[in-house]
């Protein structure tokens, strides 16, 4: 079932949403959506709603909609929620898929990398649906609302990165002000049974970091095990040192 999202034109918390008209009617009498954002579940990531004849935004499923987070509203509503169970004891969030808050406002098509994924759409970049500059200024302003509580309490965040040094920047590098924990995928995500990689980016959590606490994940549920990947590798080529 789709979600209401607030599909009304005049609804007060419609810009709680990201609604942006299509490029007109296809061939086939069906709607357009705003560009080529692919959803991570496969399909558009942009869901056409009859009723007021608009596509509202969804990086994952379409029963997920993206809040805006450049309405401050939003934002308001959501460290309102943190202080909520921060009050109440809590020891800190593991914060979902959090470069993806914001997306380019121009709503410029994401460049073709080649080839299909999974679900059978084009593989595309993410420069303009994952982290895009403005999520390190909200994650500052979560962190000093975090850190104005006692106990300790924790960020972390599951970061997908392309590099060392984006993975610095969620640590607010030097200054310690953004997330207590960003996840390195970048280590236990090779998907390789190449010990010079893994030891360069062994090397890269020590020493491109600071003195930041580096955080190695190797498995979740949204991708293959560790342990199925290893045994897939180690038959097509052996470990090199």
């Amino acid at each position: 079932m789709v979600p209401r999202v607030e599909s009304s034109l005049t609804n007060p918390k419609r810009d709680w949403y990201v609604w942006r008209d299509g490029k007109g009617t296809g061939p086939d009498g069906k709607p357009i959506p705003p560009n080529n954002w692919i959803s991570g579940f496969g399909g558009s990531a942009w869901q056409y709603d009859e009723t007021t004849k608009q596509f509202y935004y969804h990086m994952f499923y379409k029963q997920q909609p993206d809040l805006n987070w450049r309405n401050h509203a939003v934002e308001k509503a959501m460290f309102d929620t943190v202080r909520f169970w921060l009050d109440r004891g809590v020891a800190g969030f593991r914060l979902d898929a959090i470069p993806t808050l914001f997306e380019d406002p121009q709503l410029r098509d994401e460049p073709a990398t080649g080839g299909t994924n999974a679900q059978g759409d084009p593989n595309l970049s993410d420069i303009y649906t994952s982290n895009l500059p403005e999520v390190h200024d909200v994650m500052r302003r979560l962190r000093a609302v975090v850190d104005s509580y006692p106990g300790n309490r924790v960020l972390i965040g599951e970061t997908y990165l392309p590099n060392i040094q984006e993975l610095d920047k969620w640590y607010g590098g030097d200054r310690h002000d953004e997330l207590h924990l960003p996840m390195d995928m970048q280590v236990g995500f090779t998907n390789k049974l190449d010990a010079s990689l893994l030891r360069q980016r062994i090397n890269d959590a020590e020493t491109k970091i600071g003195t930041n606490q580096p955080l190695f994940v190797f498995d979740n549920h949204d991708n293959r095990r560790s342990w199925s990947a290893t045994a897939m590798a180690s038959t097509m080529r052996p470990l090199r040192s």
